[in-house]
């Protein structure tokens, strides 16, 4: 009868050995799916400020082209030299540019 009780306390202990195990891999998994989203997440946002920051940069290449009647690589030229020259980043400056042109 000991024997039994024995067996039966060890069989409760690996029951519950073997529940933990699976709790901690679920948690991990959703970890991992926590983290995938996030990253997706970020990734989207990057993708959208891209867009953004090269649609304004459009902006005001085409704003310094009809203002001096230059080409598109002139004027992004010219909006690189003075992100360079101020060290400021280059959508900085081109929204800069739109801002003045659109107050």
């Amino acid at each position: 009868r000991q024997a039994e009780a024995a067996d039966l306390a060890a069989d409760r202990a690996d029951a519950e050995q073997v529940r933990g195990d699976r709790d901690a891999a679920r948690q991990d998994r959703l970890a991992a799916a926590e983290d995938r989203a996030k990253a997706a997440e970020a990734r989207e946002a990057a993708a959208l400020l891209g867009l953004t920051t090269r649609n304004v940069i459009g902006q005001a290449q085409g704003l310094l082209m009809a203002r001096f009647n230059i080409t598109a690589d002139e004027a992004f030229s010219r909006l690189v030299a003075e992100s360079q020259r101020r060290n400021v980043k280059l959508h900085s400056i081109a929204a800069e540019h739109v801002d003045r042109h659109h107050s």
